[in-house]
């Protein structure tokens, strides 16, 4: 027997017909139980994360019981992420980034406002500061400059001597050092690691890779 409400009692349903209806919603329920976990799992607190993008991608548009915007409430993703396309990036912009690239190689310290005057004087671009950063942030430049704290070690981490505090350096082959940087190529980027001399500032041998 089944308690309702008031009190009154109902009887059980059979249990092929239990069987039928469960077999009649399962469709339905198993997408709505799997919708539900993801989007328990994209909203939580906890290290499971699933970014907006990857959300939209589950979102099937010809699903055989749930439409676009149930999937789109279930998931917590707004239909327009969903319709999204990406545009292609202008030329003009990605010739400003070439430009951007070639400066920063030469001089890396300089900041927005006098990029702006460099590309308006040099390379007759005409464009303002915002742009300028805008673009140096989708290529992850940023000028070298002093910061507060940066010479401050963990308290767990071992300070090593510097052992060229009083050394003259009078000859080559005295002391050699290392640098790695990076060269603009038409696919990408190389990486280049080279060794050098010191004194002389000659280059010892180098390796590249892309």
């Amino acid at each position: 027997m089944i308690v309702v409400a008031g009190g009154g009692y109902e009887p059980e349903p059979e249990p092929h017909k239990m069987k039928a209806i469960r077999r009649r919603h399962e469709p339905e329920f198993k997408a709505r139980v799997a919708l539900e976990a993801l989007k328990g799992i994209a909203c939580s607190s906890t290290s499971l994360r699933i970014s907006v993008r990857e959300r939209a991608e589950l979102v099937e548009k010809n699903h055989p019981r749930l439409s676009m915007r149930k999937q789109c409430e279930l998931l917590n993703v707004a239909r327009s992420t969903v319709a999204y396309q990406a545009v292609p990036e202008e030329p003009e912009d990605i010739r400003i980034k070439r430009l951007l690239d070639g400066i920063y190689l030469i001089d890396p310290c300089l900041g927005s406002r006098k990029l702006v005057t460099l590309l308006e004087r040099d390379h007759g671009v005409d464009i303002n500061r915002k742009r300028v950063q805008r673009l140096r942030r989708e290529m992850g430049q940023e000028a070298i400059r002093c910061k507060p704290r940066t010479s401050i070690p963990d308290h767990g981490h071992r300070k090593y001597p510097y052992l060229l505090r009083d050394l003259t350096i009078s000859r080559p082959d005295h002391v050699w050092c290392t640098d790695i940087t990076y060269v603009p190529m038409p696919g990408g980027h190389a990486y280049l690691c080279a060794v050098m001399d010191w004194h002389s500032r000659k280059v010892l041998g180098g390796h590249g890779k892309t």
